[in-house]
Order: structure tokens, then sequence, then C-alpha cells
């Protein structure tokens, strides 16, 4: 195959990855994250630091033993990696790793939700036409049934426990739906979640109400995958939206220089960001937009792709299919053929971005506009030089 065909290729793979889904990252510890040992008791405001501690659990999330040594620094207990795989299309799977921490009388108990992993990706992709994201929702309720079953088996009282939430990308969205569920239980001391680059995760119109504050998105505008499924189709998360800096608002070059030198700082590596930043993200969405404008489109509106004709939920199963290493030569070709759509090539566009055609060496999705924005380490170095005064005046409120 070509070069440029394989370039193609890659770009079609990530592309259907970005309409639904969320990129899946190796687990790796956030270098040069200063994190307080300590537990804050106060669970009802935003606290900076609390979002740089769950953000490094999230960092761990998919190495058990990382994340329990990390856990156990902190003085948590009875640590369980809870794991349900996804063994068909629609089973979709989950994992999170969850401990508890006794100070003085409270009980504290940490849940920290893995991102995307094998064949997660059809999960990611079961959206449905409910109130609620079909495949994050199923992963939530089996994930509360775990959470119970857990604190029972230790006889810990729900009413004095503090129960704090996180998640990155797919486990944000999770996280997200948790939250939304014992925050509606009222069986819980006290709820609190933290997620980062959190897809939207609902429809419902009491998703911003007062009783989801205690639920905190940090958001990246650069970072398209916070936008979807499209909050055209009617899509958003339970709680409050905190919001990184965008390119349009004063002081972002400079902003933006100091985030550079801290995620170089903590990664030895440089940032790639997109020329525009946001804007470039908010013209990707309007194309996607175009294609589908809802769910029933995403379900049911056939776009060709020479010489196929298939719906954009078709078309995600074969993303799932060749993520998951299960492609078939159809379902690759199917893939490929995006390259060439001039439906596709404003995404394609997008998605290429940071990726050179003289050299697939640098289709790592990790050096690319599109990786940078959605990492952890992004986020993290992000949360490294804004002050908590910043992230108060930039939520979703």
């Amino acid at each position: 195959m070509k070069r440029t065909s394989i370039l193609f290729l890659i770009a079609a793979v990530a592309l259907t990855s970005s309409l639904c889904g969320v990129f899946f990252y190796s687990p790796t510890a956030m270098v040069g994250a200063s994190v307080s040992k300590s537990i804050i008791v106060s669970e009802e405001d935003f606290s900076l630091e609390t979002a740089k501690s769950e953000l490094t659990l999230c960092s761990l999330s998919y190495d058990e033993a990382a994340l329990e040594e990390e856990l156990t620094s902190r003085g948590y207990t009875d640590f369980m990696y809870c794991e349900k795989k996804q063994e068909t299309n629609f089973s979709n799977g989950i994992a999170f790793g969850i401990a508890r921490c006794r100070k003085d009388s409270t009980e504290y108990i940490s849940v920290t939700f893995r991102g995307t992993k094998d064949k997660e990706w059809y999960s990611n992709f079961q959206i449905g036409e409910g109130a609620e994201h079909a495949g994050f929702s199923s992963a939530a309720d089996f994930s509360c049934k775990e959470i119970d079953s857990y604190l029972e088996n230790l006889s810990i009282d729900k009413q004095n426990v503090i129960i704090r939430l996180t998640g990155h990308s797919r486990g944000g969205a999770v996280a997200n739906l948790c939250a939304k569920r014992m925050s509606d239980s009222n069986c819980f001391g006290c709820v609190s979640a933290y997620t980062f680059a959190c897809p939207n995760t609902t429809t419902a119109d009491s998703s911003s109400a007062a009783a989801y504050k205690n639920i905190r998105n940090i958001i990246n505008p650069e970072d398209f995958i916070c936008y979807i499924p499209l909050s055209c189709w009617g899509y958003k998360r339970y709680g409050t939206d905190f919001y990184l800096p965008t390119k349009s608002e004063k002081g972002y070059y400079d902003l933006y220089s100091s985030m550079q030198d801290k995620y170089f700082e903590n990664t030895q590596s440089a940032h790639i960001g997109y020329p525009d930043g946001d804007r470039d993200v908010s013209r990707f969405i309007e194309a996607l937009n175009k294609i589908c404008a809802s769910t029933h489109d995403y379900y049911n509106k056939e776009i060709t792709l020479f010489p196929h004709s298939v719906t954009m939920y078709e078309y995600m199963q074969s993303a799932a299919a060749f993520l998951t290493s299960e492609q078939t030569m159809s379902q690759g070709m199917i893939l490929l053929s995006s390259g060439a759509s001039p439906v596709f090539s404003p995404l394609t566009k997008f998605i290429m971005q940071g990726i050179s055609i003289d050299s697939l060496d640098a289709t790592d999705i990790s050096t690319t506009a599109i990786g940078c924005a959605h990492s952890t380490d992004s986020y993290m170095a992000w949360l490294g030089i804004l002050g908590e005064d910043y992230y108060m005046s930039k939520s979703s409120e």
C-alpha cells in the first residue's frame, strides 16, 4: 500500500474515533506533577489542588499496580480494581480502581475510572437515542452496582462517606454519569466528581441543575472530544464545566507559552497545537454537523464512500473493528475510502494536522495537535500554570 494511502487510512481511523468515542492513551505517571498527599475535607467548591490530585490518578488508571501504589501512598487501603471486559460489541466494558481512607470519623472513597481499552471502542460508538449516551450509561450502571457491593462488603455506611470520582475521556464520561446517579440517590454523605476531557453524556435538561454542582468537568476548548456527541444533537454533560483558555481571550498567547513550557518540563516533549486553536475545533464540529445533524441521521442517513453506501453508525462499527484489530478487508476499504471523499475532506484535514506525509513516524497520535489537545499531560500542564481564580471565572455557570 502506498504511503499516502496508509496515512489516509490512519486519518480515517482517527476520524472515526473522534465522532463518538475517545482516544486511548498508555498509562504514564504525570512527570513533574506536584500533588499534596493530604486529603481535602471541603468538597463544596472547585479545588485546583484536588483537580491535580485526581488527574494524576487518571494518568495511572490503565495500570492496576501503579494506581494502587499511588493510592496507598496517600493513605488509602482495601484497594480493588474492578473490570468488566467487553466480550461482545454491546457489553459496554469498563474498569475502575476503588479504595478507602478513614480520617477522623469520616470515610473517604476514591474511584478512578480507566479510559477506552480494546473492544470498548464499540461502546463509545453506541450512542443510542435515549436521554444518556447508551454505551457510557450501561457502563455507569454496572459501576454503581460494583461500588455499592464494595461498600457493603466492608460494612461502610454511605451516610458517613465522602466519595470522590474521577476519570479522563471515556473514564470521565462514566464518572460523570455515576456521580449523577449517586447525587440523585441522596444515600451518600457527600459526592464529588472531577472529570477531564469528558465527552457529552446526556440530553437531560436538568444536566446543569444545582444538584449536580458537585460534578466538575475540566474542558479544553481545543479538545474536540469534549464536544462529542454534538451539542446540536442535544447532548451536554452533568455538572459544571470549567474551561481552559481560548485563543480569543486576552492574554492567551502568554498563557499558552507558559503552558508549553510546563508541558515540556513535565514530558520533555514539545506541545503541538492547532494553528487557529479552538476556532479550528469549531470549524471541525460544524463540518461534522453537516454530515449528521441528529442521532437519527447517525443511525439512518446513508453516506456514499465509493464503492460503499453506509450510515455513520455502520462506519463507526468498521472503525471499532479496526481499532480492536478485528478488521476485515471490507471494513478496511470503508475506512480507506473516507480519505478521498469530498464529504470527509475537511475532517481529514483537521485530523491530519501535525502528521507528516514524508514520515510515518510522525503519525504517533501523541505528537499531533489532536493528540496533544486530549492528553492528560496537556490538562496537567494547564492546571499547573493557571490559578484557582481563573477556573472559577471560566465555569459554565
